[in-house]
This record gives structure tokens, C-alpha cells and sequence, in this order.
């Protein structure tokens, strides 16, 4: 995918040990950076300096444990986010950017009722920070999305597509 022009990646393996995680970051960022990719970790924002690409994608839960930017200013910080109350968080504490989902109905959360393109309109509308859709994203929501203020699109199947219907909300890269 990262031959496709896919410049921002998220590593998202939660069940990996600490180890086992930094050992496939590592693979990973490298593999990313031959295509002129970059690598995010996943809510390891203490690893996130020492790492050394791209910065930390914090998820909502792990993003309500900071009151204060949890990595330097020089390091990306991300946050997803799926309401109001969330975006005006990730302000407070510095976030670079955000992903705000679902905003199409998508298989990685099929209970979760979608935002919609005019709540999603609204929130971008309200955010103080660049903010990326995320949630049942295709190719023809690329330009209706940056026409209502979106800095962008980000997916999972979208950009890995051999990811099957029964992978959870909590595995693979989600960030792109």
C-alpha cells in the first residue's frame, strides 16, 4: 500500500507484549520508510520518543489518562476520537491532528451507529484542529470530505483490503 502513496501508517496491535511490539515497530518503520512512508505508534507515547518516526496515535480511552501532551512538541500526537466531548480533549492536551469515526457505517465496529456527513460537517466545523474521517471510507468520500474541512481520509480495508470481516476493533493498522 505504501506504494500507492500511503505516507502515515498505524501500527495497531494491542495483544503484542511490549517487546514483541517495539520488535515489529521496528520492522515495521522500516518497511514504511523504503516506500517515503512513516510509522505511528499505538497509545506507547513513553516509547514514542526513543522510537524516533513519526509520533503516537493515542486511543480516546488512553488519551482521557493525560490532562497534559503526553510526548514532546517535536513528536506527533494523534488521538481518535468519536465525540464532541473527545475532540475538545485531544485539544486540550495538544493533539497535532485527530480521527473522528465512525462516520460511515463500517465491519470493524458494526454496533457503533455512524455519525453522518453533516454531524461529521459540524464537528470538523467546531474542531480547533485538523481532523481526519475515519469509519466505512471510500475513494468517492475523498473530495465530499476535504470540501466540508476534513484534513483527510484514513482507513483500515480501504488501504488493507485482505483484511477479512471478522478482525475486531482492536487489530491492524487503522491509520492511513
Amino acid at each position: 500500500m505504501c506504494a500507492d502513496g500511503l505516507r502515515l501508517v498505524l501500527l495497531r496491535a494491542p495483544g503484542l507484549s511490549r517487546a514483541d511490539y517495539l520488535a515489529l515497530a521496528h520492522r515495521a518503520r522500516d518497511i514504511a520508510r523504503s516506500y517515503r512512508s512513516r510509522l505511528m505508534l499505538h497509545d506507547r507515547p513513553r516509547e514514542a520518543a526513543a522510537f524516533g518516526d513519526a509520533g503516537v496515535h493515542l486511543s480516546s480511552a488512553c488519551a482521557r489518562r493525560f490532562q497534559l501532551r503526553p510526548v514532546a512538541k517535536n513528536i506527533w500526537l494523534a488521538v481518535s476520537c468519536h465525540t464532541s466531548a473527545e475532540v475538545r480533549h485531544a485539544e486540550r492536551i495538544g493533539a497535532d491532528f485527530c480521527v473522528l469515526s465512525p462516520v460511515c457505517a463500517t465491519a470493524s465496529h458494526p454496533g457503533r451507529k455512524p455519525l453522518g456527513m453533516a454531524r461529521f460537517a459540524d464537528m470538523v466545523a467546531a474542531a480547533n484542529i485538523p481532523v481526519y474521517a475515519l469509519g466505512g471510507m471510500h475513494a468517492r468520500h475523498d473530495a465530499v470530505c476535504r470540501r466540508i474541512g476534513a484534513q483527510g481520509v484514513a482507513g483500515i480495508r480501504r488501504y488493507w483490503p485482505d483484511m477479512g470481516p471478522d478482525m475486531g476493533p482492536d487489530m491492524g493498522p487503522d491509520l492511513a
